[in-house]
């Protein structure tokens, strides 16, 4: 088959669903099939790299670079066509899947669309000041926009039961497959991790041996409640505990301001966005994962970290289904005999 993934996200982007859209083409083409994917750059033309066609858009910069495409996009039809293609599978919902879409209808192509984000967790965007009206709308219409957008097509994919419950509370009536997304775990193997490496890395980032590492990995945002891990590490007796926060995102400034206002002090090191390839060695100076979270669909920096025997704590949830509750507690390190307590507030 020949299957066009349209998206408003690509490499060099990194994020979930950047790790989605790749894991899901190559191992597309390792079945024999042809995958091209349709996304955006900055820039004002079309530009073709192989089977990645790139549209013409304008990096946000306040969205930490992401970039935005004009859902009309005639010029790029006769690339489309040459394409010739079976399937078109939409994985965003804005200007270049929209342009898909209308693609899938100007061209009679079957049209799948995977469900990524659980977008009445993101009102904050849309009402910053936290008005009770701007966010009962704001969620009214998020709904209303994920009905249409999953009747829109032959076939939608969730990423977890949470998420296909979501959208059947919705009014989804088109089919729904569940289909979490596939990891390559190899690469968190800490068995093939350079130890030099590693060494070099707890070294520059000003780690002692003595020092217990809770690690946090993703977008420094709002949803991902952040806040409450910091307040535990914090809280923490543990004149030891550290707490290691790898990745960048809109609020960034916003919890750098929150720890210098609670007298983290050296508790909590921000090391920025880091290269997708330096991943497991953060994993890897790690004695636990934590996330307070509740608004993934389904969660894969915790199966990253468990991939690196490194414990997972996390908020009850349904996308995860490990039982864990609402306070961390006690638990041994993966690299040594040594424990570490956090206590987290509830729902």
């Amino acid at each position: 088959m020949r299957i066009g993934i349209f998206t408003d996200t690509y490499l060099p982007d990194i994020n979930g669903v950047v790790s989605s859209i790749v894991t899901l083409k190559g191992a597309l083409e390792d079945l024999g099939h042809q995958v091209f994917v349709i996304t955006n750059h900055s820039g004002s033309t079309i530009c073709r790299e192989g089977d990645i066609l790139r549209l013409p858009g304008i990096e946000l910069k306040r969205l930490y670079g992401y970039k935005m495409s004009s859902p009309f996009q005639l010029t790029a039809d006769r690339y489309i066509r040459d394409m010739n293609l079976d399937v078109i599978h939409v994985q965003t919902e804005y200007g270049v899947a929209i342009y898909g879409r209308q693609v899938a209808r100007d061209f009679h192509i079957p049209l799948v669309y995977t469900y990524h984000t659980m977008w009445e967790n993101y009102t904050h965007y849309f009402n910053p000041m936290e008005l009770t009206g701007v966010e009962k709308l704001s969620r009214a219409a998020l709904r209303s926009i994920s009905r249409t957008y999953g009747n829109g097509g032959q076939a939608v994919i969730a990423p977890s039961q949470k998420t296909k419950e979501a959208l059947l509370r919705y009014g989804v009536i088109t089919p729904i497959y569940v289909v979490p997304t596939g990891l390559d775990l190899s690469r968190f193997d800490m068995t093939k991790l350079d130890p030099d490496r590693r060494q070099k890395l707890a070294k520059s980032l000003g780690l002692k041996p003595e020092d217990h590492i809770v690690l946090f990995v993703g977008r420094l945002a709002k949803e991902k409640m952040l806040e409450m891990v910091i307040d535990a590490v914090i809280q923490s007796d543990d004149e030891h505990i550290r707490l290691l926060v790898v990745g960048s995102g809109p609020d960034e400034a916003h919890y750098h301001e929150m720890a210098r206002e609670r007298g983290a002090g050296d508790r909590i090191i921000f090391t920025g966005r880091v290269e997708s390839e330096d991943v497991p060695y953060y994993y890897g100076l790690a004695d636990c994962f934590a996330s307070a979270s509740t608004s993934e669909t389904q969660g894969m920096t915790y199966i990253e970290a468990l991939a690196t025997g490194v414990p997972a704590l996390c908020r009850a949830d349904p996308c995860r289904s490990s039982g864990a509750g609402t306070r961390f507690w006690r638990i041994s390190s993966p690299r040594d005999s040594r424990g570490i307590t956090l206590t987290m507030p509830g729902n």
